[in-house]
């Protein structure tokens, strides 16, 4: 109530009180109240509130007073008048003193409202500063005020909320008709000693959903209802807590795939709260008898075992250990197992252990592994006296710390003059080369990773080393040379070199024989053979024809044996010469169209000289010649196509047919010598299988390279690659040319 209202209502009541008492004074006097007197206290009181009237009856009966003395009357009433006029004294009397006690009422009653009204602001503007969220909701569910809280945890501007509807701040689900019998349950629930407040989401001025912790109390104030909503916002303590529970269950998960015993206990109670799996596999127990339970109450500890625990663990947690450590055995299923447990205490914020941690470690197993790593060193140990290798083993200071007996008898040393001595020492006489040196130099710097192997000479043994690098944690890495003795093998070497010479001698000597009475016996047959033509006698003709064809593939066979044994003995040195394409490919054409029309087949020919090419240009007909005759053999009304391409890089060569191809498995056993795809090839086709060996042997002293595509009905291609010679190859006698 303001105070303009205040005083009006003070107004009103003294006019009121004015008019009374004015009435009573008249009747006290015993005349009739004169309208002006009525009128005139009235309007005083109306004026001034309630003194002023009081002050004004005061002023009026004074009046009354001297108009009794003054008033013709009868002597007789002379006496009462002033009997009246001294009860009218009275009457002023009293009414003063209730002016005062008037004025000084009315004095508390505007200090006690100044006193509320600064109360009611002091609330209003605590309410405003209050971290939660106020609202004040009338019973047509409308928000009647809101602090600034509220705004803020909703999204609205200050004062934005008055004379909203609670509902839409509901998210749709939420919002139903008995939005007010809602809230009355939440009342009554959370009155004095009923229940906490509860979590519900709101919706926010821009939808999003708020997570809000909210009390409602019922509000009674002149006969109206009110329900006052405390709202907290907990989208940051929901964040937490996810965060503090996505830590819990990684905490969990990394506890259970931890690979040792973890255990925690309470420091209180000394209860197991939490083992991991690692724990059950250790112990041989379950996790529910350890869950909620102590030492006492385990099966595999006994009750002495159990108590030295469980005093130790007091003294832990009384700050007496920095940390315990047990040793004990336990019985399990898979027999008795010696475990060590380690336990630390665990302190809260304020200092207090709360909990205990342990760790149990399986020393059976690490015996176990001991034990093993023991045998296998023996095993190791015995594996190196049994080796027929040499065996060294060379620290980082390039010292031998390991020799096995069978270099220790290479080396013709004592172990302990070997062991500790530097590797370059070893041989009484030098067997680290500057070439050798330089590649060990090389190969540890890392510059070249191929694996190292050389020869060395120990006194009159050969051996061939091949060296590694192992890890050593203790010792970092270890140089690991591995020796073989040489020394028979060269000998048998030595043997097979002269057996060699010996069949290649041998072979030279019978291709002499063996080719010079088949050469008469073919111009004989040849001779006759046109002969019997000339004199019309085919049958003769025919059956020398035979002869004659017999012939000739027995010369080629031992040409070709011949001319592979003399390149595989080296005797078949590359001669280097100009190489002119057209008058080589109209050498080859000479030999190979006859063989190409016998089948039916076509021969396509590119020749290309792209400038002046060395090599040799025997072995690149006899290349040619071998190819192509292999083409015409095998292909049947088809066609044969050879590109050829020569130049100061050297000569590249292709020789595709559509002849019966050749099957994958058989790719490679075609380039050895005496091999053909399978039997019936060389039933059906004929050949020695020696013309590809040989192109592959001559590719091979002239540098290049053989390849083959084929499948199988499709055909075969053979690439030949031959890198050119220099010019002054061509120039040099047979023997110091090379390419």
């Amino acid at each position: 109530m303001s105070v303009a209202i205040q005083g009006a209502a003070a107004a009103g009541a003294g006019a009121l009180a004015g008019a009374a008492v004015a009435g009573a004074a008249a009747a006290l006097l015993g005349l009739p109240a004169p309208a002006w007197l009525i009128g005139l206290v009235a309007a005083a009181g109306a004026a001034a509130g309630t003194a002023a009237p009081i002050r004004s009856l005061r002023l009026a009966l004074d009046r009354l007073a001297r108009l009794a003395l003054t008033t013709d009357a009868d002597p007789r009433d002379t006496a009462d008048l002033r009997s009246r006029a001294d009860e009218l004294g009275e009457l002023g009397r009293a009414i003063s003193d209730l002016k005062g006690r008037v004025e000084h009422r009315n004095s508390a009653l505007t200090q006690a409202y100044l006193s509320v009204m600064e109360t009611e602001q002091r609330l209003s503007a605590i309410v405003d500063h209050m971290i939660e969220g106020v609202l004040i909701i009338e019973t047509s569910g409308v928000i009647m005020r809101a602090n600034l809280a509220a705004h803020r945890i909703l999204g609205f501007e200050p004062g934005a909320l008055c004379e909203t509807p609670l509902e839409d701040l509901l998210p749709e689900a939420d919002r139903r008709a008995d939005l007010l019998g809602r809230l009355a349950a939440l009342a009554d629930q959370q009155s004095p000693g009923g229940a906490d407040p509860v979590l519900h989401e709101v919706r926010g001025r821009d939808g999003r959903r708020i997570p809000i912790e909210l009390s409602v109390t019922r509000i009674e104030q002149d006969g109206r209802s009110f329900f006052c909503i405390t709202a907290r916002d907990v989208t940051q303590r929901r964040r937490m807590e996810q965060e503090l529970e996505h830590s819990r269950r990684f905490l969990d998960r990394t506890l259970e795939l931890m690979p040792v015993a973890v255990f925690i206990k309470d420091a209180e109670t000394q209860e197991f709260l939490k083992v991991n799996q690692a724990m059950e596999r250790l112990t041989g127990l379950p996790k529910r008898l350890f869950l909620g339970h102590g030492n006492h109450e385990l099966p595999v500890l006994d009750h002495a075992t159990a108590a030295r625990f469980e005093a130790a663990e007091r003294d832990l947690v009384a700050g007496k250990l920095p940390r315990l450590v047990n040793r004990f055995d336990i019985p399990t299923t898979r027999g008795p197992r010696t475990l060590r447990g380690t336990t630390v205490p665990l302190s809260d914020e304020g200092g207090t252990v709360s909990h205990l941690v342990g760790v149990l470690e399986d020393l059976s197993e690490e015996a176990a592994a001991r034990r093993d790593l023991e045998a296998e060193t023996a095993r190791v140990e015995h594996y190196l006296k049994l080796a027929g290798a040499a065996i060294l083993e060379i620290d980082q200071d390039g010292c031998v710390c390991l020799a096995n007996d069978t270099a220790l008898t290479l080396l013709k040393r004592e172990r302990d003059d070997l062991i500790g001595r530097h590797y370059v020492s070893l041989s009484d006489r030098p067997w680290i080369t500057p070439d050798i040196q330089a590649r060990i130099e090389s190969w540890l710097s890392g510059e070249n990773e191929t694996p190292l192997s050389f020869d060395s000479r120990h006194g009159d043994t050969w051996v061939r080393w091949r060296v590694g690098v192992r890890q050593d944690p203790g010792s970092g890495d270890i140089v690991t040379a591995v020796g073989e003795d040489l020394t028979a093998v060269l000998k048998e070497k030595h043997r097979a070199e002269a057996a060699n010479q010996a069949k290649d001698q041998f072979l030279s000597n019978m291709g002499h024989e063996l080719r010079t009475p088949l050469n008469v016996i073919l111009g004989y047959a040849e001779m006759l053979e046109d002969l019997a033509r000339e004199a019309g006698r085919a049958q003769e003709a025919e059956d020398l024809g035979r002869i004659v064809g017999a012939g000739r593939r027995l010369l080629t066979l031992i040409n070709e044996v011949l001319e592979l044994a003399r390149s595989e003995s080296g005797q078949r040195a590359p001669s280097y010469d100009s190489i002119d394409v057209d008058r080589l490919v109209a050498e080859v054409r000479t030999v190979i169209d006859p063989k190409i029309a016998a089948n039916g087949n076509r021969l396509s020919v590119t020749a290309d000289q792209q400038g002046p090419c060395v090599s040799d240009a025997s072995m690149v007909r006899t290349i040619l010649l071998n190819l192509l005759g292999n083409s015409a053999k095998f292909t049947r009304d088809g066609e044969v196509t050879l590109q050829i391409v020569a130049g100061p890089g050297g000569v590249t060569l292709s020789v595709r047919d559509t002849g019966a191809g050749i099957a994958a498995a058989d790719l490679e056993r075609v380039f050895e010598p005496f091999v053909q795809a399978d039997s019936s090839t060389s039933r059906a086709f004929g050949g020695s299988g020696l013309g590809l060996a040989l192109c592959k042997r001559f590719c091979e002293q002239l540098g290049g390279r053989i390849h083959v595509d084929s499948e199988p009905g499709s055909g075969s291609t053979f690439t030949v690659s031959i890198p050119g010679a220099s010019v002054a190859a061509a120039d040099a006698p047979p023997s110091q040319a090379r390419l």
